[in-house]
């Protein structure tokens, strides 16, 4: 008795448009094998699975089992593959390897004869050559629709769009746009990745593709989808779909992200690039300090230390007083001193809160603005008392009284929203600051630096007297 396993593959295309349906092929296949006289012990199909790879559950289940048939069956010799270094692979250190026979019913061959190992051969390059022909058939079609301006297609929907395939086209979706523009705005406002990340997930906010993290928030930034644009083969085109951004705030934040990701880099590349870099000043002369290098340690690597620019005269027009004595910090004892300073205000709360206390309003710009409001406010008087004392008529001061009155308002309103804005800097602030061990523990260089930016105006150094002069003081 002669055992055999009958295998059988359609897409859904072939399935739609060729009769190639597993129904068909079974039928065809099982009358091949009784004509035969070969029992038919087991049928692998693949339903809705692309003859381009070998990674199909039923192929690899026939591929465990072959050993236990005499002869494998399919219908047409693409059905096993259209990629001929896959089918000859197969054929050879498969069912060869194994003494397993193969027949393909619709090319009439039998690879145990000479005539039949030679047939395959040639048909498998034919099969490889069709793929290769669909395959340039995609590649054109997907070229045409971004030249017309519509998005390339994929089985990854951009976040902030959904894709309507009745009219081939994105639409923005409104609460995935929402976060995206949030994205930028916290980002291009000193907010690192991981901080956002913390501040999205207290918010609840997910999109089609799940909920947020730095490497997702890196690619939709840098994605022109944003900005109403179809990227492709590293082209852009001019898009159909409605822009989420404007392409001012879409270039901004790349640079930024591109120039943070370079101080990473540069940070693994080189040792001229720290943390406290250009924020640390020598109270001794007025100069700064910077990241040196001293003498190599037993083990052959140099520490690393801030020196005060005057000290090490590395630098000639950076010295203040070339008889400057300032101690030298070595790095990571002064990263973790003001780290621990950092960590000192998350643990205490009430701390925090003198600073919100303590906070005083931006007086200079608010006291120009109410100087200004005086002002008016004095013309207004005058008028009123002309008015008064019937030197002018109703109509004239109300002439005069009403763009003076639009202007006392407008800059009302723009002290409004400097106060406003002060609270929420303030408040950015302390979220910074209760996140901060997060971001040191998770983030990069980059992120890491740009919470110290937003934290730290400056530090003094007076040998063991540090002094940090926090930016929301």
């Amino acid at each position: 008795m002669i055992k055999a396993a009958l295998y059988i593959r359609v897409s859904t295309q072939e399935q739609a448009t060729e009769g190639y349906s597993v129904g068909e092929q079974t039928a065809r296949l099982k009358s091949y094998c009784a004509a035969k006289d070969w029992t038919v012990v087991k049928i692998y199909t693949d339903p809705g699975w692309s003859g381009g790879n070998i990674n199909r559950p039923g192929l690899q289940a026939l591929i465990k089992d072959v050993r236990h048939y005499d002869v494998v069956v399919v219908y047409k010799l693409d059905r096993l593959s259209r990629n001929q270094k896959d089918t000859m692979s197969i054929i050879e250190d498969v069912f060869m390897k194994n003494k397993v026979s193969f027949v393909s019913m619709n090319e009439n061959f039998d690879m145990t004869t000479p005539l039949g190992m030679a047939m395959i051969g040639i048909l498998s390059s034919f099969a490889q050559l069709e793929r290769s022909q669909i395959q340039e058939r995609m590649k054109m079609g997907k070229e045409g629709r971004v030249r017309s301006g519509k998005w390339h297609g994929g089985s990854t929907q951009p976040i902030g769009y959904d894709y309507n395939p009745a009219d081939q086209m994105l639409h923005v979706n409104e609460y995935e746009a929402m976060q995206i523009r949030e994205l930028y705005s916290l980002y291009l406002a000193g907010t690192p990745l991981r901080e956002i990340e913390r501040i999205f997930l207290a918010k609840g906010y997910h999109h089609k593709h799940g909920v947020w993290d730095p490497k997702q928030m890196r690619r939709t930034m840098h994605n022109a989808t944003n900005i109403g644009k179809v990227r492709h083969l590293g082209n852009l085109y001019p898009g159909l779909h409605e822009p989420i951004i404007d392409e001012e705030t879409f270039t901004r934040a790349c640079r930024l992200l591109d120039e943070r990701y370079d101080a990473f880099v540069m940070k693994k590349r080189t040792f001229s690039h720290a943390l406290l870099g250009g924020m640390i000043y020598c109270k001794r002369c007025g100069g700064r300090y910077h990241l040196s290098k001293g003498r190599a340690a037993k083990n052959g690597i140099k520490p690393k230390y801030y020196t005060c620019y005057s000290r090490d005269h590395s630098v000639q027009k950076m010295i203040k007083d070339p008889n400057c004595k300032a101690k030298n910090w070595k790095m990571d004892e002064l990263d973790n001193l003001v780290f621990s300073e950092i960590r000192k205000l998350v643990l205490d709360p009430d701390r925090i809160q003198t600073i919100a206390d303590g906070q005083e309003p931006p007086e200079k710009r608010i006291r120009i603005l109410q100087d200004e409001i005086d002002r008016l406010d004095g013309m207004i008087s005058r008028y009123l008392d002309l008015y008064a004392l019937n030197r002018l008529p109703i109509e004239m001061i109300d002439q005069k009284i009403t763009p003076l009155q639009e202007q006392k308002d407008s800059l009302l309103d723009q002290i409004e929203a400097i106060e406003e804005e002060h609270d929420n800097d303030l408040q950015a602030s302390i979220d910074l600051i209760m996140g901060f061990s997060d971001i040191l523990e998770k983030g990069d260089f980059g992120e890491i630096r740009m919470a110290l930016e937003q934290l730290i105006d400056r530090i003094d150094i007076d040998d063991d007297d540090i002094t940090i002069h926090w930016k929301f003081q």
